[in-house]
């Protein structure tokens, strides 16, 4: 994506506009449903916005912490989350950090009270935060096991194990970012792009 066009739409459109243009290229991959969530930080202003903008999506937000004017959330697709969430290995793996959850709000509200607790310094970051972003189930065994060290490879987290599959899959969410931007600049809405 040429940094003109961009650099060109900032200059020439509003606050939600320019809002709009940060939401696209931080969550394309959850937009062209090659993810089934992710997590930004928000300002309480931008939340409202973002959620005025997903209206008319499948994707729902929930806010996991509040923390000095910023809003931790999390945008997510219900029915691709509770598929994954159901997936053997990745049961598994929750249910070793205490997630022996039967529906998706239970295994949310977990991890809400997971994240307030890191943020009021009762615990640790919870770190099976990546199972729930989609992240391979070995690269986030792997982060916790090295905490954060000896990755083979870091780019939308940071890989422990089959690095070419990840690197395709970056590859893949780059041309995702680069697809749904121009798809933005080109005028449409985020209820279309994220179709």
């Amino acid at each position: 994506m040429p940094k003109e066009m961009i650099l060109e739409y900032l200059a020439l459109n509003e606050k939600e506009e320019k809002l709009k243009l940060c939401l696209v290229m931080e969550t394309a991959p959850l937009l062209k449903g090659m993810k089934q969530s992710c997590i930004l930080v928000v300002t309480p202003e931008n939340l409202k916005s973002i959620r005025r903008q997903l209206k008319k999506t499948d994707i729902s937000c929930v806010v996991l912490h509040t923390r000095e004017k910023k809003e931790v959330i999390m945008l997510y697709r219900v029915q691709a989350m509770e598929q994954y969430l159901q997936e053997e290995k990745v049961k598994k793996f929750l249910q070793n950090y205490g997630y022996r959850c039967k529906s998706l709000s239970d295994y949310i509200a977990l991890l809400q009270r997971r994240v307030v607790c890191f943020y009021e310094k009762s615990h640790t970051f919870p770190h099976e935060i990546g199972a729930f972003l989609g992240y391979p189930i070995q690269d986030v065994e792997g982060f916790i096991e090295n905490a954060g060290k000896n990755y083979l490879l870091s780019g939308y987290w940071k890989v422990y194990s089959n690095m070419q599959a990840a690197k395709e899959l970056f590859r893949k969410f780059d041309e995702a970012k680069d697809s749904a931007t121009r798809e933005l600049l080109d005028g449409k809405q985020l209820y279309e792009i994220a179709g």
